[in-house]
């Protein structure tokens, strides 16, 4: 049997934010036989990583900040052009 390492990330956005990005990343986010994610919009954006080993944690953590980034810095640009 194996032990999980595990990393828990909160990301604090206003709430139309955190709904946009949460629907943006949730149905890109994929499990493999190394790693899950699971995303969850509540008071705050989190998500839990749970993974076999440190390199595949170390995969699934910079994948999910990279899309929250995208998508964030997405949203910004996109409210810039509205006003």
């Amino acid at each position: 049997m194996f032990r999980l390492h595990t990393a828990t990330i909160n990301f604090d956005f206003p709430e139309k934010k955190r709904c946009i990005i949460f629907d943006s990343v949730k149905p890109d986010l994929t499990s493999t036989d190394r790693a899950n994610t699971t995303l969850v919009n509540g008071k705050e954006l989190s998500a839990n990583i749970q993974a076999k080993d440190v390199v595949a944690l170390r995969a699934a953590v910079n994948t999910l900040l990279q899309m929250v980034s995208a998508s964030d810095k997405t949203i910004d640009a996109t409210a810039k052009k509205e006003v």
